[in-house]
């Protein structure tokens, strides 16, 4: 079982399952549109989609499927802003191989991977247009929601200009790498929630800040326990990349080395730095595990999961229903412990 189907079956929200399986239909004829249609464009868990389906029905009750057309081309935007930032990812990182499978940098090499990354963009903004060119969205919304993507872009690549930029000192800072963090990820799970909830018509100010900080805490969250993959998990990540990314090797950004730094002697600091000039991945996971690591982010994030499950019911109080509020606390649930299964937890 691949790991969309695996969430499809652990699926609790009947709605979410019609959502989604009409999101993967309408993503399939869209991607089938694109100049190319490889195999990274059609794999992953979409999670992104299914954010977007609990940001609108935060406001919107559902009462028959003709409702999603609005929220799922907001969804399918999502997921090509997502995409274009894999594509990316994968080429800045040289990985040949994600989820096991190709990537779209190993199939087609550097120059079409930047230009069909802006192709992809391109189309993310032009399904949002033709929303509104068809009066689908109100124009407040619209405006909004154009706004928000506008920084979404502008912040994710900044985030990655910083992490590229990252030295002997900023690597192990936790400010920045958060920052980093917020940027590249957590903004784009956050709008997910929020472009959903714009679409339901049914928001204010305060509604929407308090959305807005749930998305970037599980965007923080899921990408702390990511980092710790193939710090936990070696071989699952050479399986999955084709060879182990720790990332810090390679002096891109893990919020694990901001934890492990300040606990090292000078002797170990010194062992660190060179264990990371000579891409000696070994000692790098031999002095996480000595220092515990894993087990200090991970009570850390237990604390964040704890107040994301606690915001999410703080919800009833912007008008979300007691069934909204268990359900979305069902699905970050059972993805926090889908991320601890996979760090072997």
């Amino acid at each position: 079982m691949n790991e969309l189907d695996r969430i499809k079956s652990e699926m609790f929200d009947e709605k979410e399952k019609v959502f989604l399986d009409a999101f993967n239909v309408e993503w399939n004829t869209l991607v089938n549109n694109l100049y190319y249609n490889q195999i990274q464009l059609m794999i992953g868990n979409r999670i992104r989609p299914r954010l977007v389906y609990w940001g609108y029905t935060a406001g919107c009750y559902v009462q028959h499927k003709n409702q999603f057309f609005v929220p799922l081309k907001i969804a399918m935007a999502i997921e090509l802003i997502h995409k274009s930032s894999i594509l990316l990812d994968d080429y800045i990182d040289n990985d040949k191989v994600r989820r096991g499978q190709p990537t779209f940098f190993a199939e087609y090499g550097d120059k079409k991977t930047v230009i069909f990354v802006l192709n992809i963009l391109g189309n993310a903004i032009q399904v949002i247009n033709n929303l509104s060119a068809n009066n689908n969205i109100k124009p407040e919304n619209y405006h909004h929601i154009m706004q928000s993507l506008a920084n979404t872009m502008r912040e994710m690549s900044l985030g990655v200009l910083k992490e590229l930029e990252l030295n002997e000192t900023t690597q192990f800072d936790f400010n920045t790498i958060q920052d980093i963090i917020d940027k590249e990820t957590s903004s784009l799970l956050s709008n997910s929630l929020l472009f959903g909830y714009y679409a339901s018509g049914n928001h204010n100010a305060l509604s929407l800040e308090h959305i807005e900080l749930i998305g970037r805490k599980c965007g923080y969250m899921f990408q702390a326990m990511n980092d710790l993959e193939p710090l936990c998990q070696a071989a699952k990540n050479i399986e999955y990349k084709g060879q182990l990314n720790t990332d810090f090797a390679s002096k891109r950004k893990n919020i694990a080395f901001t934890y492990l730094y300040p606990q090292l002697d000078n002797i170990d600091k010194k062992r660190l730095l060179q264990a990371q000039e000579n891409h000696d991945d070994k000692i790098i996971l031999n002095l996480v595990k000595e220092y515990e690591i894993a087990k200090q982010i991970l009570n850390q994030m237990d604390l964040v999961y704890k107040n994301i499950i606690s915001l999410i019911n703080q919800m009833k109080d912007h008008n979300a229903s007691e069934d909204w509020c268990t359900g979305f606390s069902g699905l970050i649930s059972r993805l926090y412990y889908l991320c601890l299964e996979r760090l072997g937890e």
